[in-house]
């Protein structure tokens, strides 16, 4: 089960490791990993993480997947993961100042923990906008972006595709598509492409589900009301 498992299903959270993040138990749980010690190379800790099913099965919000999507990076290019965001989406954005959350290995931490200006955060959602670019210059294949914001997998009752979620919002008589990207304590750049706009907070509610409140409350209670 582990040699079957392909990039499309560590990008929906869908390995099949025994790896879920809200289970203090589950071996392989974003808790589990940082604070054990016999391990320091976070990818080797999470190929040795017993398989619960079959990969494509059933996706679980797991830290450790993205991350291990670190390590096809870093092996495919050969680069220092920082020196590649650097190049591939820093400078291209226009992003300048920033913080990476690197492992005890000394590689960017791709599970979480990056930090940004709020408007280069949002950056993110109007690069979903433009379908990859940004001022002309293409930082995303196109076809990546429609298969990233796409509803691919059931999460946590959401829909889910490459690290974005994707749901429906009440806009006066209608519906309305909505993507974003969430962080664990609130921090979401959220797209909205039919209205061309681009929304996103940033709090430290870890852990608590307060931090839900700008998909729950903020935004389709008052945000897309106000829009004209």
């Amino acid at each position: 089960r582990l040699a079957s498992i392909r990039l499309e299903h560590l990008l929906t959270m869908s390995p099949g490791f025994d790896c879920d993040d809200s289970n203090g138990d589950s071996p392989g749980a974003e808790d589990a990993m940082q604070e054990q010690r016999r391990e320091p190379n976070w990818w080797r800790f999470a190929l040795a993480v017993p398989m619960a099913r079959d990969p494509g099965v059933q996706a679980v919000y797991c830290s450790m997947n993205p991350n291990l999507m670190g390590a096809v990076l870093s092996h495919e290019t050969g680069r220092w993961l920082p020196d590649l965001f650097a190049e591939r989406v820093a400078t291209p954005l226009q992003i300048n100042h920033y913080f990476l959350n690197l492992t005890p290995t000394n590689d960017w931490y791709l599970g979480g923990g990056a930090q940004f200006r709020l408007r280069d955060f949002m950056k993110m959602g109007q690069l979903v906008l433009n379908g990859g670019t940004w001022n002309g210059r293409r930082v995303l294949d196109h076809a990546y972006v429609e298969r990233m914001t796409a509803p691919l997998v059931e999460l946590q009752q959401r829909r889910y595709g490459y690290y974005w979620w994707s749901q429906e919002m009440p806009y006066r008589d209608r519906q309305v598509r909505v993507i974003y990207a969430a962080g664990n304590g609130g921090q979401i750049v959220m797209a909205v492409p039919e209205l061309d706009l681009v929304i996103a907070f940033y709090s430290g509610d870890f852990g608590h589900a307060a931090a839900l409140t700008a998909q729950r409350v903020y935004v389709p209670q008052y945000i897309l009301p106000a829009v004209n």
